[in-house]
């Protein structure tokens, strides 16, 4: 399903400048088939979850092209905006607006897949260079989440200069610092679908090293996905199960961050973390990988720690160097938490939207790349 956090807060802030915003998207968790969320009229199609069967996370739902059409017909739209080109979604979204002759925004979460596993990536880029350039090249406009994923776009044939630079944004009063609660232990947490490409089983690789350097250090994992048995078996594996505590999906996120110490996402791709957004409005330091636009948020001994993707000596370093050092942690989590409230709040996407909307709706013809500043 598409990225869900960015989708919600797109639609309900759009809806408070009295634009008219319907979601569809696959029922994929326990939610009624129709709701209205803040002005936002939610439809939700059954679906068939091929994730177990794939190994990554897919679904497909024969009954959202149909429930579209038909709202669509009734009430018709301006435009069709679509999150991701891998989702069954964006593939309706597509089709949608040609047989409707509607023009089609798409944004872009994730750049290159070059850093994905062999078993994943070879499929992965088939698709890109079929479904996934189809929809690229069908769009009116593309909004990229960093500069990184615009020049993917451009690679998958986004028309000439209608790729829109918008990078994600935080609710910066719901994700804000707090004074920790005193513990014996340094807490480095994770948030995100436990899927390879996130890069959760770098971590636990790197647990022994870091445990073996700093005894006082616990791991603690926010999510879920298919590869959370082997990620518990892996740590089972180390000997380090002890000191690691799988919470699953969470409503409370930001209370986790805030009662965490560092924060790591090992990605092995990204197009911009919105979690890495948010674990930085709280005050703490990250460890990501530069991959995709993270180092386009990120800089490294500045407002957290950059390490190579896939490596865990270099992943174990840093928890070391970090979790040992609470003045450090104090100096990044604050500068991150600077540059979150001042260059990552929602207004601007909003508003950056609204402006590639009215550039899609004036017509085919070129427009300067934009950036939302």
């Amino acid at each position: 399903m598409p990225p869900l956090e960015v989708v919600s807060h797109l639609a309900r802030g759009l809806a408070s400048r009295h634009e008219d915003v319907r979601v569809f998207t696959l029922a994929t968790i326990s939610a009624p088939p129709f709701e209205v969320e803040e002005a936002v009229r939610v439809f939700r199609a059954g679906a068939l979850q091929l994730t177990k069967a794939v190994g990554v996370q897919s679904a497909v739902s024969p009954g959202l092209f149909l429930t579209a059409l038909g709202q669509l017909r009734r009430e018709p739209a301006d435009i069709i905006h679509v999150h991701s080109r891998f989702f069954f979604s964006s593939l309706v979204g597509a089709s949608l607006s040609r047989m409707l002759r509607l023009p089609l925004v798409t944004t872009l979460h994730v750049g290159s897949l070059e850093h994905l596993p062999r078993r994943h990536r070879l499929p992965a880029i088939a698709y890109e260079q079929t479904l996934g350039r189809a929809i690229v090249s069908a769009s009116s406009r593309v909004v990229a989440v960093s500069g990184h994923v615009a020049e993917h776009a451009r690679r998958l044939g986004a028309k000439p200069g209608g790729v829109s630079v918008i990078e994600n944004a935080v609710d910066t009063d719901e994700f804000h610092p707090a004074s920790r609660r005193p513990r014996r232990r340094v807490r480095a947490v994770f948030v995100g679908r436990l899927i390879e490409n996130k890069g959760p089983q770098f971590l636990i690789a790197a647990a022994p090293a870091v445990l073996a350097g700093n005894p006082n250090v616990e791991f603690v994992f926010v999510g879920d996905g298919p590869l959370r048995p082997r990620l518990e078996e892996q740590a089972k594996r180390l000997g380090v199960e002890a000191r690691m505590r799988f919470l699953g999906l969470r409503s409370d996120v930001a209370e986790v961050l805030r009662d965490s110490d560092v924060f790591v996402r090992p990605s092995l791709t990204e197009g911009m973390s919105l979690t890495v957004l948010e674990a930085m409005a709280c005050g703490l330091p990250v460890i990501v990988t530069p991959v995709g636009g993270t180092p386009e948020v990120v800089a490294d001994a500045v407002n957290g720690c950059l390490v190579p993707a896939g490596n865990v000596s270099a992943l174990s370093e840093a928890l070391l160097r970090l979790c040992g050092d609470a003045r450090l942690r104090r100096k990044l989590g604050r500068s991150g938490r600077a540059l979150v409230e001042r260059q990552y709040g929602w207004s601007r996407v909003i508003e950056a939207n609204l402006r590639v909307y009215e550039s899609a709706l004036a017509g085919p013809e070129r427009v300067p790349v934009a950036r939302a500043a």
